[in-house]
């Protein structure tokens, strides 16, 4: 698929666009580098550029929290009742072992030939020589020392506990009345009973270890926080943020921050233009216009980024929005200074204050800016800007900040930028009007001024032509009102429809008062060529005075293709072959009204001609001649490539007729006073 020239040119203007703009907040994050080394003293101040944890103290944070996580243990309760449990089966099988059928020297043998404590016969002999009164006051002062150990946890790995509980049990075992042997053949059992009841939970550990350490808040060095100031040495810790935040030579490049700011970039550039493209279509394919509206983007962007060096809070606000309004549209500037924003953010380090005034200023651009008639209107509206800009940011200083200087200071930089913004959209404006031949308001009321050399030149040359002028314009003008159409662009168009008259004043009805007609003495067919020249004049005049191109259309367009129908007749009648005065050799060239205030300029044109003509202008003959007018240009199919409904033209028609009441309204006759005698005067 062939791909048109200026669709090329149009995505010539995006990359270029996306190039600049990623090159201007390049510059807002890429830092100066230094060469520096640990106890170096610091240059200048360091600030964070950005939001940045501070790895070190947060990992030594997150040490501390996990090494105060004490080890887990898990009670085993059985521990407790199996030693109590092999107490009194070690003491009561001793004492129902006796039998007096056998020799205590044979159950002693059977005894140790069991080997489950290690005992001698010798040993077990010593305990069945004593009587069972004793042997169960072991037991019972056994168990109370076993219960007395597991009151408190025993953990495994806690061997001094276990040795000091052991030595307590063969401490108790000491205090019995009981011969050496005895003593130490239950101090060897009673070791045995010692056992840890505590055992190392290694899940229930690691879950505690791993909560203390989610526990802890990373340590955040907030943007624009010091990390060192000028003249203070550098240690290890302060190294490493620095070279993290890019400040150091040897600093690693971080392709993240710029993975970002690209695609944000292209995000934001994709979404104007789908804006462009869905709601505005006209202006997405006018290549003209795109690279205007980038360009001012991008200069807005510029402007910001050198006005930040004072002060994050002074940024062009208003210049955006304010000159998309006045030479756009009033909906584009609004909604893409909302979509820049985004961009003044990253210039302003993500100032949330500043981002919403960014966004209030946008929106009242849009309302105070809703008519511009001079450049001091630009200013008024800045003013009023300005104060509601330092109102708004107070409150959000006071929301945002404790200290209510910097509120105050930041405010008044806030006002400051929209009032500097208003300054330079005055003083940008007349170079973008000229560089890009656009049409505003103010350029518009500019022309109207009667002292410009061609409307002089009317006055002087042509009265009749000037005067006819004034009222087209007059006409007009309350008709785009009415229709919502551009109203100042239809009226001083108006008193440039006809300046190529100048060319031959004389052979225009209105300049002829008291004059002979020059048409009485010459063809038809060379008149017409005349009066359809003064088209084609016109138009070598405006270029020649770099009138608007949308003036230029209006006076190409303002007869359309309409049929000179006074010397077309005359010729025909007069001719002695009818047939051959041909209907197209008597038109106009055109084109035709393309818009609907080309449309409305020449029925205003055609109707103020026509209605001038009557002799003895009524009401009704008035409205007659109008209706007339409108139904031949209808007819003739002069309103077909222009977006005007009959709805309309029944609008304009009203409107035209409301304006010739007020124009040709019946006037009372004054009297004259018969009773007033002629004055004689005396003779000196």
């Amino acid at each position: 698929m062939r791909i048109e020239r200026k669709t090329w040119w149009r995505y010539g203007v995006f990359m270029v666009s996306i190039i600049v703009t990623f090159i201007i907040l390049l510059t807002s994050i890429v830092n100066k580098k230094y060469d520096l080394k640990v106890g170096d003293i610091a240059p200048v101040d360091f600030r964070a550029n950005v939001d940045l944890v501070d790895e070190v103290t947060t990992k030594a944070l997150i040490e501390d929290a996990v090494a105060s996580v004490q080890n887990q243990y898990t009670q085993e309760l059985e521990v407790r009742r199996n030693a109590l449990k092999e107490s009194n089966d070690f003491f009561n099988g001793i004492i129902n072992s006796r039998n007096p059928m056998v020799s205590l020297d044979e159950i002693a043998t059977v005894l140790s030939e069991r080997g489950t404590y290690g005992i001698s016969e010798d040993g077990y002999f010593a305990l069945l020589s004593i009587d069972n009164s004793d042997l169960r006051y072991a037991l019972n002062t056994i168990n109370n020392g076993i219960n007395k150990i597991y009151e408190t946890p025993l953990e495994e790995d806690d061997e001094s506990k276990i040795t000091r509980s052991k030595t307590e049990m063969t401490d108790i075992v000491d205090s019995f009345s009981f011969n050496e042997a005895a003593k130490n053949a239950i101090k060897q059992f009673v070791v045995t009973l010692v056992k840890p009841n505590y055992f190392y939970d290694e899940e229930a550990t690691a879950r505690l270890k791993e909560e203390a350490e989610n526990s802890i808040t990373p340590v955040l060095i907030k943007k624009n926080q010091t990390i060192v100031k000028e003249g203070d040495p550098v240690n290890a810790n302060q190294l490493e943020i620095l070279s993290e935040l890019g400040y150091l030579s040897e600093s690693g490049f971080n392709a993240l921050p710029y993975s970002g700011l690209v695609v944000a970039v292209l995000v934001i550039h994709l979404i104007i233009v789908f804006y462009l493209k869905r709601f505005y279509k006209a202006i997405y394919e006018d290549t003209k216009k795109i690279a205007l509206i980038f360009l001012l983007m991008n200069l807005a962007l510029a402007l910001a980024r050198a006005m930040v060096i004072i002060s994050p809070f002074i940024v062009p606000y208003t210049f955006l929005p304010m000159l998309l309004t006045i030479l756009v549209k009033k909906r584009v500037g609004q909604s893409l200074a909302l979509y820049s924003a985004v961009f003044l953010s990253i210039v302003t380090g993500f100032n949330v204050q500043v981002l919403l005034l960014l966004m209030l200023t946008s929106i009242l651009s849009v309302i105070f800016i809703n008519k511009v008639e001079e450049r001091n209107d630009i200013l008024k509206s800045s003013f009023y800007i300005s104060v509601v800009t330092f109102v708004v940011s107070l409150s959000l200083g006071f929301l945002l900040s404790n200290s209510v200087m910097d509120s105050i200071r930041n405010s008044l930089f806030a006002a400051s930028g929209v009032i500097l913004s208003g300054i330079l959209v005055i003083g940008f404006l007349p170079l973008i009007e000229n560089t890009f031949n656009v049409v505003t308001e103010i350029k518009l009321l500019e022309l109207a001024n009667p002292n410009h050399p061609l409307l002089k030149r009317l006055q002087m040359e042509a009265p009749g032509t000037y005067h006819h002028s004034i009222m087209v314009g007059n006409l007009a003008e309350a008709a785009a009102e009415e229709l919502h159409a551009n109203s100042i662009l239809l009226r001083v168009a108006a008193y440039y429809h006809d300046i190529g008259k100048l060319s031959r004043p004389q052979f225009f009805k209105e300049n002829q008062i008291g004059s002979k007609n020059p048409h009485d003495e010459i063809s038809p067919n060379l008149s017409t060529l005349i009066i359809i020249n003064h088209v084609k004049i016109g138009l070598e005049m405006a270029e020649k005075a770099k009138l608007p191109q949308e003036i230029k259309d209006l006076i190409a367009q303002h007869h359309g293709t309409t049929l000179v129908k006074y010397f077309y007749l005359t010729m025909k009648n007069n001719a002695e072959d009818p047939d051959s005065v041909k209907e197209e050799d008597y038109r106009y060239p055109g084109p035709k009204p393309k818009t609907r205030e080309a449309g409305i300029m020449m029925l205003a044109d055609s109707v103020e001609a026509a209605v001038r003509s009557i002799s003895d202008p009524t009401q009704g003959k008035v409205e007659a001649m109008v209706y007339k007018i409108f139904k031949d240009k209808l007819e003739d199919g002069q309103l077909d490539e222009c977006d005007i409904t009959f709805s309309d033209v029944s609008k304009i028609r009203k409107n035209f007729l409301k304006t010739f009441s007020s124009i040709y309204h019946e006037r009372i006759e004054y009297p004259e006073d018969k009773r007033k005698k002629p004055t004689v005067r005396r003779k000196q």
